[in-house]
């Protein structure tokens, strides 16, 4: 689905009207206070779940004075459509989505297991400093580890440290679990009411696919400790398994053009789930291991299997031996989640997607989730001719914006398989 010409990217306010000038400012207002609004909301969640009183008291002072100034409200829902400031948009009301009490669930037993590792530790050192510590080295390595992956000059090394990649997933697991479910939940019809009729098609056809249950394998690329899979879980379970969401079998209804994609099957078939990284090693070690025995319990018909992945290298198929002969059968899989890899690979991901792309099936999915919409924008520009795309970010309501790198909060875009 194409949005608006490429020529109004980067558009500069000399060559606009002052209509378009003036819209493009409000805009900007509006982005600018749904950041801060956003910003305060991830501060209180991230107090929250360390039990610091004095930074979440602090943040919520911040967030109610911020939330008061009723006169920038009012201006802003004034000059702009009111679904920049939908609720969904901003984290605080995306958490409020059926999927967040079993993610926190499953979040928390993780967690549970990893105090216990380090309760042993500090009982095998015999040392009344060494949680504390452990903390303030946890901490350390993990922002460093971030702000390397943020630059893309991560290297194998930084993911050794079992203490570093459990800092990682307190940063990052719950956040990007839940933005793979508020993100999906866009497809559904109540979401595009703000949208042109022409612009609905798409998402329909997709929506319909998925509630049909045609996902039965899924592949996570850049796996990390696994939150996009527990997203995609909890989404399945909430939408697809919900009888009063599924597609009659009267598929009569149903506005497609595509004969061959099955609308029967009527429950969440999620069977398997591919789990691929660079450092899969260690990640299995410290985190994928407990994840498999807490998800095994919760949800024994789905199974979790990994393998190493290295996106910078050309993909040429499962089926031949290659350096990725581990990748069983991923070609196969109905959905592909990929969250921040592009960002943290800048532009080495080309060959390898290309190879993957040409191998996939028709109708299936890739979703993505990046800082900023800088590669996917690259990312559509090669691979346009094979895929359609929906963004599921900030910019939904707006194609005039699509084009532009302003988003509130991370860029979000589906592609579909033609």
């Amino acid at each position: 689905m194409d949005e608006c010409p490429k020529n109004l990217r980067g558009k500069p306010n000399s060559s606009l009207s002052d209509e378009e000038r003036q819209q493009k400012k409000h805009l900007k207002k509006a982005l600018r206070f749904q950041t801060k609004v956003n910003r305060l909301e991830k501060r209180i969640l991230h107090a929250q779940r360390r039990h610091d009183l004095n930074i979440e008291n602090e943040a919520k002072e911040k967030l109610e004075f911020l939330l008061g100034e009723s006169k920038i409200i009012e201006d802003i829902h004034r000059e702009c459509s009111p679904s920049l400031l939908d609720h969904t948009t901003g984290p605080m009301d995306q958490y409020q989505c059926p999927n967040k009490t079993w993610i926190l669930h499953i979040t928390e037993r993780l967690f549970r297991y990893e105090e216990t590792v380090c309760r042993c530790e500090e009982t095998a050192h015999e040392s009344i400093d060494f949680h504390e510590d452990i903390k303030k080295v946890q901490t350390l390595k993990t922002l460093q580890l971030l702000k390397h992956m943020t630059k893309g000059t991560q290297e194998r090394t930084m993911f050794t440290e079992p203490t570093t990649l459990w800092g990682y997933a307190k940063q990052k697991f719950f956040e990007r679990a839940m933005l793979f479910c508020s993100s999906m939940q866009k497809l559904q019809p109540c979401s595009l009411i703000a949208l042109d009729p022409w612009m609905t098609l798409q998402h329909t056809k997709v929506w319909k696919w998925i509630l049909a249950g045609n996902i039965r394998q899924a592949c996570s690329l850049g796996c990390g400790p696994g939150n996009d899979a527990i997203g995609l879980v909890s989404f399945l379970e909430c939408v697809v398994g919900n009888e009063s969401l599924k597609v009659r079998s009267d598929s009569s209804d149903i506005v497609m053009n595509d004969n061959d994609i099955n609308f029967t099957r009527k429950k969440c078939s999620l069977e398997r789930i591919l789990l691929y990284d660079f450092a899969i090693d260690d990640w299995v070690k410290t985190i994928l291991n407990p994840l498999k025995t807490i998800l095994g319990h919760e949800k024994p018909d789905i199974s979790l299997h990994w393998g190493y992945v290295n996106v910078s290298h050309t993909f040429i198929g499962t089926k031949e031996e290659t350096s990725n002969n581990q990748m069983h059968h991923i070609e196969d899989s109905d959905i592909f989640l990929i969250s921040y890899l592009l960002t943290e690979t800048r532009d080495q991901w080309k060959l390898f997607f290309q190879g993957l792309i040409h191998r996939v099936k028709p109708h299936s999915l890739f979703y993505f989730a990046e800082p900023t919409p800088w590669q996917l924008h690259r990312f559509k520009e090669l691979f346009q001719e094979y895929l359609d795309f929906i963004w599921l970010d900030s910019s939904m309501y707006y194609p005039s914006l699509q084009s532009l790198d302003g988003r509130v909060g991370p860029a979000v875009l589906l592609a579909v398989k033609k």
